[in-house]
């Protein structure tokens, strides 16, 4: 599971450090003075080589320190806690239901092992399978 970790952090990295542009730019705006680009691009570290940037990116990771949303102006641990409840609860409520409903249709399948019944239960619980998590568009 590290090397997996490891090799996602640098897939991440290597995303958002090459997006075409300079990202102070784009985080100022086109309207933005030279000094105002160079004071972020210090100031996010952007002009130190891609080792101590990376070096960096992972001791924010493990520090959970993800920085400010330049869009909510406000930290991105502090947006991230303010949404944890209601994901919570989502996640909670979508474990029961799936429970609820595959426990006893796994029950109902192996009692009635290679009938119409099990065959039916196979069929309907793969086919949801290939759909996208955000919901039953595919289907």
């Amino acid at each position: 599971m590290i090397p997996v970790l490891f090799v996602v952090t640098i897939l991440v990295f290597s995303i958002i450090r090459f997006i075409p542009g300079e990202p102070a730019r784009l985080i100022l705006g086109e309207k933005a003075t030279e000094e105002a680009v160079a004071a972020l691009t210090e100031k996010l570290g952007l002009n130190e080589p891609l080792l101590t940037q990376y070096l960096l990116f992972l001791k924010q990771i493990f520090t959970l320190d993800f920085g400010n949303s330049f869009t909510y102006q406000m930290p991105v641990s502090e947006l991230l806690a303010s949404r944890f409840p209601v994901t919570l609860a989502l996640t909670l409520m979508s474990t029961v239901i799936s429970l609820v409903i595959s426990l006893p249709l796994g029950y109902f399948a192996g009692v009635h092992k290679d009938r119409l019944g099990d065959q039916v239960v196979r069929t309907t619980s793969w086919w949801p399978s290939p759909c996208p998590p955000s919901g039953w568009a595919c289907c």
